[in-house]
């Protein structure tokens, strides 16, 4: 997961997240984690994040996969209501974000996004 910030008036993401490498597993289930609020988006649930899927081979360099704009809001907004099998909130990982061309890649199925104090 990375954080947006601007070097010289151009964006730039800052990696605050990453999680544990699942070697050849189609649908992954990661293990749950917790981030500094503050940290990440000094508080501000709205603020554009970036998550992106890499795959891993051990010959290549990695290659990414998608990336998912998102905010604490929509993860928050679209946990699943019938576990990790129910794709009917399931956020969606793109190639090529922003080109005419782009397409869906993967699906990020969001079962717990509590924030605690």
């Amino acid at each position: 997961m990375s954080k947006k910030y601007l070097v010289g008036g151009m964006p730039k993401w800052d990696v605050v997240y990453r999680s544990e490498h699942m070697p050849n597993i189609v649908n992954p289930y990661w293990r749950p984690f917790k981030l500094n609020l503050e940290k990440l988006c000094n508080c501000n649930l709205r603020k554009e994040l970036k998550i992106t899927l890499w795959d891993y081979e051990s010959k290549r360099k990695p290659r990414l996969i998608g990336e998912l704009p998102v905010s604490i809001d929509i993860l928050r907004e679209n946990v699943t209501i019938g576990g990790n099998a129910n794709r009917e909130r399931a956020l969606s990982f793109r190639d090529k974000v922003g080109d005419a061309d782009e397409e869906e890649v993967g699906l990020l199925v969001v079962i717990k996004a509590d924030i605690t104090v």
